[in-house]
C-alpha cells in the first residue's frame, strides 16, 4: 500500500508577468506528479501572501511541505528538488559554489527580467523597475 501522497510546494508566481507565467508553464509541463502548487500573488482571492507584496515583487517565493518559506535562487532548488528529472541537481546547486553563483545569477535575471521577455514587458512590476 502506497504511504500518504506528500504535500506540494506552493510557489507563488506573478501572474502579471509574461516571463513569471511562461515559468509557471514550463513547470507545470514537468510536474507529473502534483508536487506544485501555483498561486499567483496578485490575486486576491488567493488569501493572505506569506511576504509582503514587494517581496513577492522582488522574487520568487516558495512554501515547501514542512511550512518553511524560501526565496530566489533557494526557491529554485526548493522546486526543482521535486520535480524528478530535476531533484539530483537541486543539492548541487546548494553547494559552494554554486550556492553563490547560482544566487548571484538569479539576482541578475531578477532585476532585469522585463529584458528576458521577447519585445519587452510592460506590466506594471517591470515598468516600475522591480524584478522577480
Amino acid at each position: 500500500m502506497p504511504g500518504p501522497t506528500p504535500l506540494p510546494v506552493v510557489i507563488w508566481y506573478d501572474g502579471a508577468c509574461p516571463l513569471c507565467r511562461a515559468v509557471r508553464a514550463g513547470l507545470a509541463r514537468r510536474d507529473r506528479t502534483g508536487a506544485l502548487c501555483f498561486v499567483d500573488f496578485r490575486d486576491p482571492a488567493q488569501g493572505p501572501l506569506p511576504l509582503s507584496p514587494a517581496a513577492h515583487e522582488a522574487a520568487l517565493v516558495v512554501r515547501e511541505p514542512g511550512g518553511a518559506v524560501t526565496t530566489g535562487f533557494a526557491a529554485v532548488r526548493a522546486v526543482l528538488a521535486r520535480l524528478p528529472r530535476w531533484r539530483r541537481l537541486a543539492p548541487l546547486l546548494g553547494s559552494f559554489p554554486l550556492d553563490r553563483l547560482g544566487s548571484a545569477a538569479y539576482r541578475l535575471a531578477a532585476r532585469h527580467r522585463r529584458l528576458l521577455v521577447p519585445g519587452g514587458c510592460e506590466c506594471a512590476a517591470h515598468s516600475r523597475g522591480a524584478g522577480s
